[in-house]
């Protein structure tokens, strides 16, 4: 089964439409196999025009303008197999978007790229997806950690049904254990060669000197210690050549060292932060008293993990929280209840009541 990954980098205003609505010629695309590309947008307007609105959105939720080094809108690139739909595309975005409240604003499908291999046409059958990476309550990007991360990569392949790529971390570590292994079979045959060179070149003709000794006369050995100096120099030479991989060798060695040390103190530190909000969020639930806890239950009873701490402390605190479906969430301090589109959920359930027992008669 093909493997699929998403990698996900600040979006290219400026070209990413160009790039893919193929409004410009690109060497590396078969022209006649861009009829298999699909396209979908959320709505009528360019990325640009996107970008526009989100400056005003953050300005009216935080009262500051975007910030220049600010990457709101994000594109990610995935690898697809050829019966890849952009139906299955589009579930995937809405699974991000009820996960995390990312939305998806533009979504290609690109099988028209590859290269030649010989007479062999090489396809990178792949798609782009552009995001809106800003929380549209609060006008704030949204925050993703690894582990948010390996669930998308995840998420992904079990969507396409493709298997999950490698992580990014292990494929670096992988190349550099290939790195090291290279250089280490180069080292052994360098070594190999300092061995044997001296032998292979100067020995037979010292043996072909001394059996003609009277022949070649009193200069036999001037010219054998001649010939023993210049291989002595390009024995030398690889000496140098072979110290040279030994220092590269360790130097990767090194670079595994610190790529394990870095993410084993990153894994501690996630999961340091992860106790500390934890511990935060009971001692604020527990100064907030008994009515808060009986919101944050009633939450949970919504549909469990689907607000955050962050978002239940938000409502309580007098803001408003909105789904995909447009439901507008708030929260009834003196009850102690979750509000949804101003009812409580009890007041939903007898409406919906209401109304089938309307449909029977």
């Amino acid at each position: 089964m093909a493997s699929t990954s998403i990698n996900i980098q600040p979006c290219k205003v400026g070209s990413s439409e160009e790039h893919n609505r193929r409004l410009k010629h690109l060497d590396y695309v078969r022209s006649e196999l861009s009829h298999k590309n699909e396209s979908w947008q959320s709505d009528k307007l360019t990325l640009s025009q996107h970008l526009d609105a989100v400056r005003t959105l953050v300005k009216e939720k935080t009262g500051r303008k975007l910030q220049d080094k600010a990457t709101p809108l994000r594109e990610g690139v995935i690898v697809i197999q050829e019966k890849t739909s952009l139906d299955d595309l589009q579930r995937f975005a809405k699974a991000v978007e009820e996960r995390w409240g990312i939305k998806a604003l533009q979504i290609h499908t690109h099988k028209d790229e590859g290269h030649y291999k010989g007479e062999e046409w090489k396809a990178n059958l792949h798609a782009h997806i552009v995001f809106l990476w800003v929380n549209q309550t609060t006008g704030k990007s949204i925050k993703l950690d690894r582990s948010d991360m390996v669930q998308m990569q995840t998420l992904l392949a079990e969507t396409l049904g493709m298997e999950r790529g490698v992580s990014s971390d292990k494929q670096h570590l992988s190349s550099l254990q290939f790195k090291v292994e290279q250089e280490s079979k180069k080292l052994e045959e360098i070594q190999e060669a300092v061995k044997t060179s001296v032998e292979a070149s100067v020995k037979p003709i010292e043996d072909i000197f001394e059996a003609h000794r009277g022949v070649f006369g009193v200069k036999v050995k001037e010219v054998i210690r001649e010939l023993s100096e210049r291989e002595g120099e390009k024995a030398k030479g690889e000496v140098i050549e072979k110290e040279k991989v030994k220092g590269e060798i360790e130097a990767l060695k090194s670079d595994i060292r610190r790529e394990r040390e870095a993410r084993i103190d990153a894994e501690k530190k996630h999961a340091s932060i992860k106790e500390e909000l934890a511990e935060f969020a009971t001692l604020v639930k527990s100064a907030l008293g008994e009515r808060f806890k009986a919101f944050c239950e009633d939450c949970d009873r919504y549909k469990r993990n689907f607000f955050r701490d962050i978002h239940k402390f938000q409502m309580w605190l007098g803001g408003t929280l909105k789904d995909n479906r447009g439901n507008d969430f708030s929260a009834d301090k003196e009850a102690g209840k979750l509000l949804i589109n101003g009812k409580t959920q009890d007041q939903l359930m007898e409406v919906q009541q209401e109304r089938s027992r309307g449909f029977r008669r």
